[in-house]
């Protein structure tokens, strides 16, 4: 049997998925996916006070969390932040 490994979205690392089941995993501790929560949460904050989103856009869009990549799932754009990686 082969052992499957993916790569971790926050930190990098490799490390082999849990195998019971759920979403499709892909940070390797809850640690890296704490991180990027507080990340994303503060991107947006960020994103809002300097007026690239509104509530309303989050709003929008808070139906669709499996939105293509490139779209907010109802054809606008993406919203790329001045020096944000």
């Amino acid at each position: 049997m082969t052992s499957i490994t993916c790569q971790c979205s926050w930190c990098g690392r490799q490390f082999s998925p849990r195998t019971s089941g759920g979403r499709e995993q892909i940070y390797c501790t809850v640690t890296c996916r704490r991180a990027y929560d507080a990340a994303a949460r503060t991107w947006v904050r960020l994103a809002i006070a300097e007026g690239y989103l509104t509530v309303a856009d989050l709003k929008r869009v808070s139906a669709s969390t499996r939105a293509l990549p490139g779209s907010m799932g109802d054809g606008s754009p993406v919203i790329y932040l001045p020096g944000a990686a």
